[in-house]
């Protein structure tokens, strides 16, 4: 066995604490934090980024 081996075990497990605690920490609130986009008044569709994406596909598909 490497000597490295029990600090690369160790790393690894208080990585998986560190994940599991901040997990459980984000639970606790809102799941969905940041991600309602119910507040939007503009549809996804009627971006000026969505418009011009799809007029670039369809001159790409003329071509």
């Amino acid at each position: 066995m490497n000597k490295l081996t029990p600090v690369f075990i160790a790393a690894a497990l208080a990585t998986s604490v560190a994940l599991a605690f901040a997990q459980s920490q984000m639970e606790k609130d809102d799941s969905m934090q940041g991600h309602d986009m119910s507040d939007h008044s503009t549809p996804v569709s009627g971006t000026s980024s969505t418009k011009a994406l799809l007029a670039t596909s369809d001159g790409m598909q003329r071509a």
